[in-house]
């Protein structure tokens, strides 16, 4: 799928999206989602919430599964792991996948 085709499927099936994430790039093999910062993503110590993480990994994952499948909106992720190894710091976090 080309990138106006990925948004246009997620405006669709999945409205609110934009307010969550942004894709700034879309390659032949990876794209690029940028997560705004906001302050309720902010948790104790200061740092961004691994929730929020989490969702912006599994948000990555998914359109660039959807740009390489097609649309089909209802892929699902199967598994999702992931290691904090550095406390991202209040500020956009961006995903490649």
């Amino acid at each position: 799928m080309t990138l106006p085709e990925l948004e246009a499927l997620m405006d669709k099936y999945f409205a609110s999206w934009r307010s969550f994430s942004q894709i700034t790039a879309l390659g032949d093999n990876d794209i690029r989602v940028r997560m705004p910062f906001r302050s309720d993503l902010v948790r104790a110590g200061g740092t961004i919430s691994g929730p929020a993480l989490m969702a912006l990994a599994d948000t990555a994952a998914y359109f660039v599964t959807l740009a390489h499948a097609g649309p089909v909106p209802s892929a699902a992720t199967a598994n999702l792991d992931i290691h904090f190894l550095v406390r991202p710091q209040p500020g956009d976090i961006i995903a490649t996948a």
